[in-house]
């Protein structure tokens, strides 16, 4: 007796609109470029320079008439093209750039003058009338903060896991550590006094 096997097909459709929107959404707005572009090369035949006129709006991805194929189309999204300006001009009075990768102020500030600054001019002091748990508490939250930066960078656990493994560094984090780095020691100079 032999079985009868039932193979079923399916199609499926993509909606093209929503996989333009949200690669735009993904690589601007959430840092996740990679996956923003990884996501476009999923479209067969789409060139690295049709990705970046998608992703700036200069041009668009539609479905086409036999709904198995996206067509891409130079036609300017003058509504995103609006939306990305404001959100760009926004973007750029609350966050800094290390290394190309956009972190909020807020959190940037909290790290430098609340945690790092207090922990440095603990040092300087030699720990003298410093608590020693409050101190533990500290370097927790310095610790928890680094992290947080490091993730709104766009890097991933990896990245932090290997933060103390500089042979295991992307070229892409080494910028963005030496740059922060640079600004932290930038903005808490004040903390060592100068030699003379």
């Amino acid at each position: 007796m032999t079985e009868k096997t039932t193979i079923r097909k399916h199609h499926f459709t993509i909606d093209s609109s929503l996989v333009m929107n949200l690669a735009r959404q993904a690589y601007w707005m959430e840092n996740h470029k990679d996956w923003a572009i990884r996501t476009l090369k999923c479209l067969d035949g789409i060139t690295l320079a049709q990705i970046d006129s998608v992703l700036r709006g200069t041009a668009i991805l539609k479905p086409s008439t036999d709904f198995e194929k996206v067509l891409y189309e130079e036609t300017p999204d003058i509504e995103w093209q609006q939306e990305l300006a404001k959100f760009l001009q926004w973007q750029e009075s609350t966050t800094y750039t290390f290394g190309g990768h956009k972190i909020a102020k807020e959190l940037v500030d909290t790290y430098v003058n609340d945690v790092v600054g207090r922990l440095r001019r603990a040092m300087v002091t030699g720990f003298i009338n410093t608590d020693a748990i409050g101190l533990l508490e500290l370097e927790r939250q310095r610790e928890n903060l680094h992290n947080e930066i490091i993730m709104a960078a766009g890097f991933t656990q990896q990245d932090i896991d290997n933060r103390t493994k500089h042979s295991l560094w992307t070229e892409d984090y080494k910028l963005f550590d030496a740059e922060f780095t640079n600004y932290l020691d930038e903005q808490t100079a004040w903390v060592f006094p100068k030699r003379l």
